[in-house]
Parts: structure tokens; sequence; C-alpha cells
């Protein structure tokens, strides 16, 4: 009988030869390999069943996590809008004052204008009067005599020095509201600055931040 030599590919020779070896070598039979091959599938199905369960509860977990901080977030962004709009509406309030107390200082620096003038007025009053006064006392002999003139002129004077007396207190009351209203001014712009740095700082500073706080679960 004539053989024929076919030339096998070299995968086919290493696959003939690990099956040789296989079966010569191998401890366990072909019953007791499908029965260690089927636990092992068992074994795995149901690993990725419990691997599935635990993934779903984990997923629960973090969408629940994120849902929570999301509404977190939303509360925090909400009381930061109920104090940018509080710390608005004090900071309008400040203004309102502030130019109420600008009007004010402008009334009193006029007033102080006006007690100016007439204390310049009053002071040249007096000074006309005391010049006839010194006018009237170089009369020679009987013509130096206190008449009706000389009294309406020494009555003339008393009421000049009272009217001078009562607008230097008005002078130095007005001066004294001035400095008080230019410390309020003062203060109020303080105030107002504080209160823009804080608007500041919450609108444009933090919140500009935190609309970037997304959350979401993957």
């Amino acid at each position: 009988m004539l053989y024929t030599y076919t030339k096998l590919p070299m995968k086919a020779v290493k696959l003939i030869l690990f099956i040789i070896f296989f079966s010569i070598f191998s401890q366990y039979s072909l019953s007791e390999w499908q029965h260690t091959t089927y636990k092992n599938l068992e074994n795995n199905a149901r690993e990725l069943n419990s691997a599935a369960q635990l993934r779903a509860y984990v997923d629960l977990l973090l969408k629940q996590v994120c849902e929570d901080m999301q509404n977190q977030t939303d509360r925090t962004n909400e009381a930061f809008a109920r104090r940018i709009a509080e710390q608005r509406h004090v900071k309008n309030c400040l203004e309102n004052k502030h130019s109420d107390t600008m009007n004010h200082i402008h009334e009193v620096q006029q007033n102080l204008q006006m007690l100016d003038k007439e204390l310049c007025d009053k002071n040249r009053a007096q000074q006309l009067c005391l010049a006839r006064l010194g006018n009237r006392a170089t009369r020679p002999g009987v013509e130096l005599t206190c008449d009706e003139v000389q009294d309406a002129l020494y009555h003339e004077l008393e009421a000049l020095k009272a009217s001078l007396c009562k607008l230097n207190n008005k002078v130095q009351e007005n001066k004294a509201s001035l400095r008080y209203l230019m410390h309020v001014q003062v203060m109020q712009e303080e105030e107002i600055n504080i209160k823009a740095n804080s608007i500041k700082i919450d609108e444009v500073d933090c919140m500009t931040i935190r609309q970037a706080l997304k959350y979401q679960s993957f």
C-alpha cells in the first residue's frame, strides 16, 4: 500500500500535539471537565447577577446622592438670591437716606451763607449806629443832651446787639448741624460701599461659580 505524504499547516500540527498531550497527561475525565465547566459557568452567572444587582443599587444610591446635592445647591442658590435682594434693598434705602442727607447739608450750607450775610449787614448797621452816637457825643455845650434821637440810637444799638447774639447762636447751631450731617454722610457712604462690596462678593464672585455646579449620576 502506498501512502501519500501531505504537509500539514503548522497550526494544525500544534493543535494535534496539544490534543495528544492533553489526552495523555490530563488528570480529569471528560465528564469531570464538563461538570467543572458547568459549575464555573453557574458561579460566573451568579457573580454576574450579584454584580448587576450591586451596580443597580450603587446607581440608585448615586442618583439619590446627586439629587440631594442638587436640591441643597438649589436651596443655597435661593438663599443667595434672597440675601442679594435684601442687600440691594438695604443699599437702595441707604442711598435714599444719603441723598436726603446731602439735601440737608446743602440747605444748612445755604442757611449759613444767609446768616453770614445777615451778620455782615447787622455789623454794618451797628458800626453806623456807633458812629452816629460818637458824632453826637462831640456836640458842644448845651447841645450835648440826651434827646429822643439819642434814646432811639441807644435802643437801636441794643436791638442790634441782641440780633447779632441770636444770629451768632444760629450760626453755631447750623455749624454743629453741618458737622453732624457730614459725619452721617461719611458713615452712610461707608455703609453703601460695604453693601456694594457684599453684593459683588455674593452675586459676582460666589454665584458665578455656583452656576456651574450641576450634579448628575453616570
